[in-house]
């Protein structure tokens, strides 16, 4: 029988084969599933996550006992590791003193800029039959920040909005969704269920909610990212695969947290290249959006895809 914990209580979580002491900060129970959503003691608050109950034990004299006995066993094969490196080091020195001298000798050869040139030429050939027979995507396609954001070349905004490694994982994962996973490939496309529940418009209310001060503020801030919301979407937070299906209702009452996180990606770049908004401006604008950034990574996305 799984043990159930409550918010508050102390516990040991499992994370990468070790025992970490955690709080139990709060719980969901979904299908007869619990997961709680945890913090771990003495680490900054962006390492709060979700878990299983599997992955939680409970405060006892027999857990304590376990974690000494993990730490010690870590602690034997990380010395036993070291003396093993140790030993390869030392053979790999001695094979790469022989490789150089090899590499010395061809390299002589090789050097010539017609040498050098057929070499790239070749190595480019081979790169394009291999992604030609295994049926996959240039490496640019792969990425959802080079999908969404200007160019490389383009100078980073003078106020960036960093994201949290679990937002940007979401942006990751909602692009594999959308365009067919690693290879790029139609059959394995997804498309997320519309309306989203919560849409942008309830989940930007659920966060005012939270709000204690500033509420005159708030609320404006809230209104005018709605708004620019509505009017960057048909243009710059849909991938080419959506714009076909892109439904003619309000944005805002119809799209949900990743379609909102693509804004937030962009949003920095938006900004500066708005000539009526000042520096200063930028910032306080940016600072907000942030607080919303954090919020949402404590938050559970919800979203489907079919």
């Amino acid at each position: 029988m799984s043990a159930n914990f409550v918010s508050g209580e102390k516990c040991w979580a499992r994370e990468n084969g070790s025992l970490y002491p955690a709080t139990i900060r709060k719980s969901l129970t979904k299908d007869s599933q619990s997961r709680y959503f945890i913090h771990y003691t003495g680490w900054n608050v962006r390492w709060d996550k979700w878990v299983q109950t599997v992955d939680l034990l409970k405060d006892t004299q027999q857990t304590r006992v376990l974690v000494d006995m993990v730490a010690e066993k870590k602690k034997a094969m990380g010395k036993k590791r070291k003396e093993m490196e140790k030993g390869s080091q030392q053979q790999q020195e001695q094979q790469q003193k022989e490789a150089n001298k090899s590499k010395e000798t061809n390299d002589a050869q090789e050097e010539t800029p017609d040498a050098i040139g057929l070499q790239k030429e070749r190595a480019e050939k081979r790169k394009r039959l291999h992604m030609k027979r295994n049926n996959l995507a240039s490496p640019e396609l792969l990425d959802p920040f080079v999908a969404l954001n200007p160019s490389a070349n383009s100078d980073p905004p003078s106020v960036p909005l960093p994201l949290p490694y679990s937002l940007k994982k979401e942006l990751v994962d909602d692009w594999m969704n959308i365009n067919g996973g690693e290879n790029h490939s139609p059959q394995n496309a997804k498309s997320l269920k519309l309306p989203s529940s919560p849409t942008v418009e309830s989940i930007l209310q659920s966060f005012l909610s939270t709000r204690t001060s500033d509420l005159p503020e708030w609320s404006s801030f809230i209104t005018g990212l709605t708004l620019y919301f509505n009017k960057s979407l048909p243009l710059l937070l849909l991938y080419p695969s959506e714009r076909s299906t892109h439904p003619s209702t309000l944005p805002s009452k119809t799209y949900g947290r990743s379609h909102l996180l693509r804004l937030f990606l962009k949003l920095p770049y938006l900004l500066r290249s708005t000539g009526s908004v000042s520096e200063g401006e930028v910032k306080v604008l940016v600072t907000r959006a942030g607080e919303i950034v954090r919020w949402l990574s404590r938050e559970e996305s919800k979203e489907e895809y079919v």
